[in-house]
């Protein structure tokens, strides 16, 4: 795709959610390179011009859009439509021609997560926008807002419904995504006896799965990496194998982070490695709310574009309409305080497209 001339001090009119607002950009485009291989690219203009109610002259808006699926992010022009016409204005697309430097959007903890999602649920069940993979797959709720988002051979995701972040597993070809050495507790897994899957990051058999959904924050993944010897068994028994089913697994958590390594596990062991999880999760979120209770107030609630009456929390192709009883709330509120709070606005219909 050709690169389109962007950059700081360029103005633009935006004319999907702000009923074409004239914008000057403050910011160069960045591009963020995200886990999924998706390219988004994000930046911040000035109002200049508008004839709209959600936003006001002066006001500084962020904007972001996706070279991949460009129709969930604003409609960007260098004319007013409603003067010149849909057909005469050129839209403005990414790739954009900038000397930004690509970069890889992580968390703390160092993983490669797709970011900006929303969820939403009707009739047919749970759906995902803002990425033109997971927008395609089956979605299964499995406690405290996570879901599971794919099939079992891959592809497969796991997400955080609440914070739209979500990590890959699998690919369409049943290998492991994501996944580093320091995931696998190397060590404990010289006890496996077959390890063709496990050295080749393969998934066969019966897929990725669950031991358990959500809970405390925490689950339990299970890689079978040998079936019992009665999966090779024919209708007669013929073919069978003198073994028992071999599992490894690994715990995560809903900030799409590996708390407890590849490993195999007894019962027992299982029970004590999901204490220690639990453990290692609620350190975590003591030094996230020590972190953020140190922040200035102003700090407290990010990414928000304000203006005197509103506010409006960009992301996932649309934002989130807070007012500003709703942000003297979350001034005093903990980061994941804050997220369960946006989930509430949102489906509370303050959500717009």
């Amino acid at each position: 795709m050709e690169k389109c001339k962007l950059k700081k001090g360029d103005r633009i009119y935006e004319c999907r959610y702000h009923e074409a607002t004239l914008t000057e950009l403050i910011t160069d485009p960045e591009l963020l390179v995200q886990g999924s291989g998706s390219h988004l690219w994000r930046w911040k203009a000035k109002v200049i011009e508008t004839n709209s109610h959600n936003v006001e002259l002066g006001e500084i808006v962020g904007f972001a859009i996706t070279e991949e699926a460009p129709g969930y992010g604003p409609y960007l022009y260098r004319q007013n439509v409603y003067e010149v016409g849909y057909d005469k204005a050129e839209r403005l697309l990414p790739p954009f021609d900038t000397n930004t430097d690509e970069k890889i959007e992580e968390t703390c903890t160092d993983i490669k997560c797709i970011m900006g999602l929303t969820f939403s649920c009707d009739e047919r069940g749970i759906t995902c926008q803002g990425h033109p993979v997971l927008e395609k797959l089956s979605i299964h709720p499995i406690g405290e807002g996570m879901l599971w988002i794919g099939e079992s051979r891959g592809p497969l995701f796991y997400a955080n419904s609440h914070t739209g972040k979500a990590r890959q597993l699998l690919d369409e070809n049943s290998n492991l995504v994501g996944f580093d050495d320091q995931d696998f507790d190397w060590d404990k897994l010289k006890e496996v006896e077959h390890t063709y899957d496990l050295n080749h990051r393969h998934v066969d058999y019966g897929g990725l799965g669950r031991y358990n959904d959500f809970r405390n924050g925490i689950c339990c993944l299970c890689w079978m990496l040998y079936p019992d010897g009665r999966y090779f068994a024919d209708e007669d028994g013929f073919g069978m194998e003198d073994n028992d089913e071999e599992n490894i697994y690994c715990i995560i958590d809903s900030n799409l982070r590996i708390v407890i390594p590849w490993q195999p596990m007894t019962d027992g062991e299982m029970a004590a490695k999901m204490r220690e999880a639990r453990e290692i999760v609620d350190a975590c979120k003591k030094e996230t709310k020590e972190m953020h209770n140190n922040r200035p107030l102003n700090e407290k609630v990010s990414n928000v574009v304000s203006s005197k009456n509103e506010i409006f929390e960009s992301g996932g192709g649309g934002y989130v309409h807070f007012y500003p009883e709703d942000v003297e709330k979350m001034e005093s509120m903990t980061v994941d305080e804050q997220l369960e709070y946006k989930s509430f606005l949102i489906k509370q219909g303050r959500y717009i497209e």
